[in-house]
């Protein structure tokens, strides 16, 4: 899987478009997590599998994206960069905001999909031993889980 560079530093854009096609890109990839939500919520496998296909078309326009920038930016044109220009500024924060959105929930759909997977595995009397991770209720106040720990097929 083609994840983009979580240590490339966003705030270097300094083009209005790539500003904008960033900040869509992590909106689509939003929206992809709160289907995921559902798909898991459901248990629905052949629905996960498709939105998994899309995250990763998502992910690799993104990654593209950060390339291209991240080449345009190392190109050491600094006459390019106008971190004062409050649309930039303005884009930015869009853009930091969306940041912080897909990476609370991709951490909630990995607790929720490790939850999911442990009650599969209970429902189904594969037992295993269980240790206690964090994940929230549907009010988002934190609650106490167990996470299976030995799954068949895996090392423990």
């Amino acid at each position: 899987m083609n994840s983009p560079d979580m240590s490339f530093r966003w705030d270097m854009f300094d083009d209005r478009g790539d500003l904008v096609e960033f900040t869509e890109l992590l909106e689509k990839l939003d929206d992809l997590m709160k289907q995921e939500r559902a798909a898991v919520a459901k248990l629905d496998s052949e629905g996960l599998d498709q939105i998994t296909e899309r995250k990763q078309a998502v992910a690799d326009s993104l990654a593209a994206l950060q390339a291209r920038v991240g080449a345009s930016t190392n190109n050491g044109d600094a006459t390019t960069v106008r971190p004062n220009d409050p649309e930039i500024v303005r884009l930015r924060r869009a853009a930091a905001i969306a940041a912080q959105r897909v990476a609370a929930g991709a951490q909630a759909n990995a607790l929720l999909l490790a939850d999911a997977v442990d009650s599969v595995a209970r429902m189904l009397g594969l037992g295993g031993e269980t240790q206690p991770s964090s994940t929230y209720d549907r009010n988002a106040r934190r609650t106490g889980s167990r996470v299976r720990t030995n799954r068949p097929g895996r090392a423990a």
